[in-house]
């Protein structure tokens, strides 16, 4: 696998970083391992050497899990505890609560109301299935970008969306053109987030939104788990984020950050569960036991999501930022 070395911190270009630990592909098991680092200066981590943008793509094979969600099948252990949650909440008519703790693809509308003359672009759409449920829900125009040429053509031709098949930086859209911009789980997986950041403040309108979901490099699963985290997903994860960090980076492109909300799911601690115990992902056909779909343990653990959530450890977080 080619690989090259990253000089410098996107974010401060510092050039001294440490090590915090060597990981690997969990999930393919897909050869390489790699060093993930920790800027000296102002705490970005990365991954360092990395594949190079050319070789990174034998880590996306055609099962890749964002390339497989269709509406009808959704089967992620986020949405039984979301649908566990809901039930307790109409149960003891608590669920105005539920508002609060959902943050995981949803734009918050007490943050950002999306309506009929939104235009909302979303980067690294995969098959378009949220674009498509906000255009249902509230008549937005909906744009999409993804660089996999099978997942773009689903987006196109199944949901009917107007997406751009390839690099974002490349997409050329035009100066102020969108109302709110999305990143779920995206920032994370490019080669320059600083570079990414500054285009999408070039197409967003004037006092626009940015949301950018990414994995918190402050987790409590992050220094429970170590190099087995979930959220590193070693080599795909390029950069991990902090909420220092993160924020660090936005006001330095030209953002505000008006609010940083946590997940209450499972979703880092059931999957780095599985690495603890049996070092990899299970998927179909592989002879890997499967802890991370167990129901009884999504239960067990699902008080130290809530838990997570509302100190601010949660292994997910969703930034919202405003043009300035």
């Amino acid at each position: 696998m080619d690989v090259e070395k990253v000089t410098s911190c996107d974010l401060c270009t510092n050039n001294k970083a440490r090590l915090l630990c060597t990981n690997f592909d969990r999930i393919h098991n897909i050869d390489g391992i790699y060093n993930i680092v920790q800027c000296s200066n102002c705490g970005l981590i990365y991954v360092n050497p990395r594949p190079t943008p050319e070789s990174i793509v034998s880590y996306y094979p055609c099962n890749y899990g964002p390339y497989q969600q269709t509406l009808s099948r959704q089967i992620s252990a986020h949405n039984f505890i979301k649908k566990v949650l809901k039930g307790f909440y109409h149960l003891v008519s608590l669920k105005p609560l539920l508002d609060y703790i959902e943050v995981k693809n949803t734009i918050l509308r007490r943050i950002y109301r999306v309506n009929q003359e939104t235009r909302l672009l979303d980067i690294g759409c995969a098959k378009g299935n949220f674009l498509r449920g906000y255009r249902e829900k509230f008549g937005c125009k909906v744009y999409g970008v993804e660089i996999d040429k099978g997942a773009a053509n689903y987006c196109k031709n199944h949901n009917g969306i107007n997406v751009y098949n390839g690099d974002f930086l490349t997409s050329n859209f035009p100066n102020d053109f969108f109302d709110c911009i999305t990143m779920w789980w995206f920032l994370e997986h490019t080669y320059s987030p600083n570079e990414v950041l500054k285009e999408t403040r070039r197409i967003l309108t004037r006092n626009g939104i940015v949301v950018i979901g990414v994995p918190n490099g402050q987790s409590i699963g992050r220094y429970l788990f170590r190099d087995k985290w979930y959220g590193y997903d070693t080599p795909r994860h390029l950069y991990i984020f902090s909420p220092r960090t993160i924020r660090q980076l936005l006001q330095k492109i030209g953002f505000k950050v008006i609010a940083i909300k946590y997940d209450y799911s499972t979703w880092d601690l059931m999957g780095s569960l599985q690495y603890l115990l049996f070092r990899e992902k299970y998927l179909p056909g592989k002879g890997v036991r499967n802890i991370q779909g167990n129901k009884i343990a999504q239960l067990m653990m699902m008080p130290l999501g809530l838990l997570s959530g509302i100190l601010k450890i949660a292994g997910m977080m969703v930034v919202y930022a405003k043009k300035f």
